[in-house]
């Protein structure tokens, strides 16, 4: 009898069934390496994270830095170590103790009372004087005066505005046939409105208080009085017009002076029309009250002066022009138009910060010479010197070009040897 033999389509299905198995047992293989990797990697992570939170603790909360630091403690025995350790708590804990007690033992400081300041007395005095009447008490008895109590409260009125009215009387000669009127006293501007204290009050707070004039035109309109951003403007330029006398004879005081500070500083220029701002300056220059020469050099306060000019950029024709006939030590910071300055011999300079003493201003000076006797010194042998270099430049140039048309025998595959036909060649 013959047994049966199984058929061809189920040992394809065996086959593929164990082929099946050997690729899940080879991922199950993959996934577990990577999960053992990511495992590791994550402990490694967390380890170095407690590290890193352990040594933020001990920074933290541990320890100062004038304590005993773990690597020293291989200096000592254990006795002297365990001394040393012990002094070193102990002085911590009183330490803690005395900011514990100077902590507890603070008291909340005493706000102090605002003390009310007199009030000037150059003010006027305005008395209001308030009187029982009749001076009788409430029974009928009269009553004495037996003192009396002050008090003062401070008081202001707006800008108040007032018109000037000159009425001038007009007289005729029969005979000459002639009209005459008494002559008007000189104006600031003639056939003008503005009187001389509308002028400087507008000034002043342009240009100290730094009230633009629309805002000025607000004040004003609220005081009763409408003047108009345009008219202030005119006047502003015909005062500054005005005025040049007294710059040039202030400029004429300040160059009297041996130090000069000098600075300038930035401001915004608006351009008409455009809407845009350009950067512009400001120098001040300022007579010091350290002067021991100069006019009012004993009493400093009447002497001090201070001049300033606008200009449209920070070039150094500025300045020149203000200090061309001046001869001093000028306070500055260290900008090169004064460096300029210093060499063409027009000033001494000395940066700001301090006023110098006459052993600083001879020291000064010293500089000042020897700088002087150095350019004249220098001037020939520096000639000199460009000549002979330009005549060995022009040798090396001919040894280079004679070099370079030299052919070069040797290998370049070689380091040494391709360095030196390098070298030979530069030559």
């Amino acid at each position: 009898m013959i047994a049966a033999m199984p058929s061809t389509p189920q040992i394809d299905t065996d086959i593929s069934a164990t082929q099946h198995d050997g690729r899940s047992f080879v991922d199950a293989h993959a996934v577990i390496a990577k999960l053992k990797a990511q495992l590791k990697f994550e402990q490694t992570r967390n380890a170095a994270l407690n590290l890193e939170v352990a040594r933020l603790k001990n920074w933290r909360f541990g320890t100062s830095a004038e304590s005993m630091d773990a690597g020293q403690t291989d200096l000592f025995d254990a006795k002297t170590l365990a001394a040393v350790l012990a002094e070193s708590g102990a002085e911590d804990r009183a330490q803690e103790m005395a900011d514990l007690a100077l902590q507890s033992s603070r008291t909340p400081a005493a706000k102090k009372q605002a003390k009310r300041q007199a009030l000037p007395s150059q003010l006027e005095r305005i008395i209001h004087r308030h009187e029982i009447e009749p001076a009788v008490c409430t029974a009928g008895h009269p009553l004495v005066r037996i003192g009396e109590e002050i008090s003062e409260r401070l008081d202001c009125v707006p800008a108040q505005f007032f018109v000037h009215r000159h009425i001038r009387g007009k007289y005729c000669c029969a005979a000459c046939q002639t009209v005459l009127a008494a002559d008007m006293p000189a104006q600031i501007i003639d056939k003008g409105i503005p009187a001389a204290g509308l002028l400087a009050q507008i000034i002043i707070a342009k240009h100290d208080d730094h009230l633009p004039l629309f805002r000025q035109e607000e004040i004003y309109r609220r005081s009763g009085a409408f003047i108009a951003r345009s008219s202030m403007a005119g006047w502003v330029g015909q005062c500054a017009a005005q005025l040049m006398p007294l710059v040039a004879a202030m400029k004429e005081h300040l160059k009297q002076h041996t130090v000069i500070h000098a600075d300038e500083t930035p401001v915004k220029l608006l351009e008409p029309g455009a809407g845009k701002t350009h950067q512009a300056y400001v120098w001040a220059y300022r007579s010091s009250d350290l002067e021991t020469h100069g006019p009012d050099a004993q009493n400093t306060q009447t002497g001090r002066c201070v001049i300033y000019e606008f200009a449209t950029s920070r070039a150094g024709e500025h300045a020149r022009a203000m200090l061309q006939d001046w001869r001093g030590t000028l306070l500055t910071d260290d900008y090169s138009v004064t460096k300029h300055c210093l060499l063409a011999g027009r000033f001494k300079r000395r940066a700001a910060g301090r006023m110098p003493g006459a052993s600083s201003m001879k020291r000064i000076s010293s500089i000042t010479v020897r700088l002087r006797l150095r350019r004249c010194g220098a001037l020939p042998i520096s000639t000199r010197l460009s000549g002979r270099c330009k005549a060995w430049g022009r040798v090396s140039d001919c040894a280079s070009a004679k070099s370079k048309a030299r052919p070069c025998s040797m290998s370049s595959s070689v380091g040494s040897r391709t360095s030196a036909c390098n070298w030979r060649t530069r030559m």
